[in-house]
């Protein structure tokens, strides 16, 4: 089970740079389900996973997981990465 409640993530804030990648987003899978994220370049895709993967803290909101144990892992090529996420 995973569980995103109301998360939120400003990089730089205050800055000319402000960025506001996640902004209240809501997620509940349970064991079992499959989900494919899809967004264009800057839409938060990989903040969502690094904040489920706790690479950084999120601004507001909770990331529960119940019997799962979340992994990301990143893969880097010349300009490229790729993540994956996965449960056992």
């Amino acid at each position: 089970m995973l569980q995103i409640s109301h998360i939120s993530k400003t990089f730089n804030p205050g800055t000319v740079n402000e960025k506001k990648a996640l902004n209240g987003v809501d997620l509940h899978l349970n064991s079992g389900d499959f989900v494919t994220i899809l967004g264009s370049n800057g839409a938060g895709k990989s903040t969502l996973f690094g904040a489920i993967a706790g690479s950084f803290v999120v601004d507001e909101g909770t990331i529960r997981t119940g019997r799962i144990s979340p992994v990301f892992r990143i893969t880097s090529a010349a300009n490229s990465s790729a993540g994956s996420f996965r449960t056992p």
